[in-house]
């Protein structure tokens, strides 16, 4: 089943400032459904879609980063992004969300060998990606594709202490 419902149209394409409404309504769906539970509901109480729309209205205008909505089939599902400059060799992917409708029927697998693409053709020999060690299935989903532990962590304060650890995989 997984094949069948990957193999829909995906587009990925430059996102604009007017689909800032659209990336922030994806964040939302995409982080609410996997957060639940991990962080304390009064954390998550600012995150409104549309607080997530100012932000990635700011972001996008940057010169930084480049950030990809996610097509499937014609619909919005998701959206990626990541930081070329900050490395002369290590590009980080910094966004990969999916609306919950989409996840684990492949289409984030095609995300990220799309960013690895993106990031090899901006010259970048490794790609990185920080992700939070309480997130299971995103720990899982990267292993996957091939990410190591580099062993560096950050701390965060998301409500509760949380732990980030870098992984890094060659492009």
């Amino acid at each position: 089943m997984k094949e069948i419902l990957a193999s829909l149209p995906v587009q990925y394409r430059q996102a604009d400032l007017p689909d800032a409404g659209m990336l922030g309504y994806i964040y939302y769906e995409s982080w609410m459904s996997t957060v639940k539970g991990l962080l304390p509901e009064r954390y998550l109480e600012p995150y409104t879609p549309e607080a997530l729309a100012d932000a990635m209205y700011r972001l996008i205008g940057t010169t930084y980063a480049d950030y990809f909505l996610i097509d499937v089939d014609g619909q919005p599902s998701g959206f990626c992004a990541a930081d070329y400059q900050a490395d002369p060799e290590v590009g980080e992917i910094t966004h990969l969300f999916l609306l919950p409708a989409y996840t684990g029927k492949g289409y984030g697998e095609g995300a990220l060998r799309f960013l690895l693409d993106h990031l090899k053709g901006r010259g970048k020999s490794r790609a990185a990606v920080w992700v939070n060690a309480s997130n299971g299935r995103a720990v899982r989903f990267y292993e996957r594709q091939g990410f190591l532990p580099t062993g560096e962590e950050r701390a965060l304060y998301m409500g509760v202490p949380q732990t980030e650890r870098r992984y890094e995989r060659t492009i």
